[in-house]
């Protein structure tokens, strides 16, 4: 079954009834629902209220990743019904009967009122305190109609897949979880590997607590497959000048009043774009225009060959202008992405490497991105896994990004989150009891209020 897909897809609404037995929020509440979340939610609460449990459950549930414990850490915590809202009017929810408030629990996907999916989840008891499902229950659930349950469970994963959404989450421990995070899920889904494959890749995930490595390396794979798209299409384009410099010809070639006004455009024309290649040759995106040769060329000219040379030299620069603007967008990501970890970091410099890749250096001395402090790494782990969400709708799910951060990056983080996404969708939640997060942003708040007790 497909799932309805949507280019600005975010969560819109969060409802928790009995989490830890006395807990029920409805997020946001009705007094801050008509505020644009689109981009950014920030949860507050007392300390002990679930905010990180709240962030652990939206993460689990939202997870197609079988054989992963996605589903086990959610028959281990005390709720009755946990419910995401997008913003398609698709929900999703994690429910138990009335009042039971751990173990199984059924997974129900609804579609503008529409109930499309429902998958039970049976939990068995480990010991007195724990629950978990079993891994062959994750696959084939054991109970009466065990083919239904293994269709309702492959339904449910498919349709969260096909969501197209790519899910991050940034824990209170500074590991960065992901869906769609590799190829793997998609062969999973396509048969071409197991679930044993899968499970040894999340543990791998879940178990490295230095998981720099693996988004630095998720960037720039991102930025090689942007970067040799933009080329190839570049390439085309300037292919195309030829067959401009054979048509030029066809017309008459004869001097013209005004020539002699272009070649002098004509030659500012050329400083300029020579001056401008110097900001992408600067990411190897090509190398540096010198056009002082053909400037040279141009003064020797006699004055009779003034409109061939327009003719020749026209479609060349308007080949130029169209490499320009192909790499433009390419050029501005880079940009924006080295030159604000580098304001960040202060005394060290972040550049982009077409052959080396992200490389971090401190007075020309290359550093291993390990070594940087605890704060740099968890904005590097950030900004590195920002890149490839910009692809498709994505969630962000930060749990206390204060962790680390000095007070003027707590400050400056937002403001830069948002420009490194512009013009994407990419909704980021935090849960924080950072004074500046709460002040600067206010209108993006959202208070735990325990409808319990009212």
């Amino acid at each position: 079954m497909s799932s309805t897909n949507s280019s600005n897809l975010y969560i819109s609404k969060i409802i928790v009834e009995k989490l830890f037995g006395k807990y029920s929020y409805e997020i946001p509440n009705l007094k801050e629902e008509f505020v644009d979340y689109s981009s950014i939610m920030i949860l507050y609460g007392f300390n002990g209220s679930g905010k990180t449990t709240i962030l652990n459950l939206l993460f689990n549930l939202l997870s197609y990743a079988e054989r992963s414990g996605h589903k086990s850490y959610i028959s281990n915590v005390v709720f009755e019904k946990f419910e995401v809202q997008f913003s398609n009017n698709i929900i999703i929810i994690a429910k138990r009967k009335p009042g039971k408030l751990i173990g199984a629990f059924d997974i129900i996907v609804n579609h503008k009122g529409e109930k499309i999916i429902k998958c039970k989840f049976i939990a068995i008891k480990e010991d007195k305190d724990r629950f978990f499902i079993p891994a062959m229950q994750e696959r084939i659930l054991y109970y009466a109609r065990k083919e239904k349950s293994e269709k309702d469970y492959r339904e449910l994963n498919e349709y969260l897949y096909n969501l197209n959404l790519s899910l991050y989450y940034l824990t209170d421990e500074r590991k960065i979880l992901n869906i769609k995070s590799t190829s793997l899920e998609e062969d999973l889904l396509n048969n071409k590997i197991d679930e044993l494959e899968l499970l040894k890749h999340y543990r791998s995930v879940k178990s490295d607590g230095k998981t720099i490595k693996q988004s630095i390396r998720r960037a720039e794979d991102y930025l090689h497959k942007q970067i040799t798209e933009t080329l190839t299409k570049v390439e085309i384009d300037v292919n195309n000048i030829y067959s401009e410099i054979i048509s030029s010809f066809e017309k008459s070639t004869s001097i013209k009043d005004g020539d002699f006004d272009d070649i002098k455009n004509l030659k500012k024309v050329l400083e300029d774009l020579s001056i401008q290649s110097e900001k992408y040759a600067k990411f190897n995106l090509m190398p540096p225009l010198s056009m002082k040769d053909i400037i040279k060329s141009i003064d020797k000219t006699s004055k009779e060959n003034y409109h061939t040379i327009i003719s020749i030299l026209k479609p060349y620069i308007n080949g130029i202008k169209s490499k320009f603007s192909s790499l433009e967008k390419l050029y501005n990501i880079l940009k924006l992405f080295t030159d604000y970890l580098s304001n960040f970091f202060f005394d060290k410099e972040v550049e982009y490497r077409l052959n080396e890749g992200i490389v971090i250096s401190d007075r020309g001395i290359i550093l291993n991105p390990e070594k940087l402090s605890s704060g740099e790494i968890q904005l590097l782990t950030l900004f590195c896994n920002i890149l490839p969400a910009r692809k498709h709708s994505s969630i962000f799910i930060i749990d206390e990004p204060e962790i680390s951060l000095n007070v003027e990056w707590q400050r400056e983080l937002i403001p830069v989150l948002l420009e490194l996404t512009k013009g994407n969708q990419i909704q980021f939640i935090f849960a924080t009891h950072s004074i500046e997060f709460l002040t600067l942003y206010s209108e993006k708040v959202v208070d735990l209020v325990n409808n319990a007790e009212s």
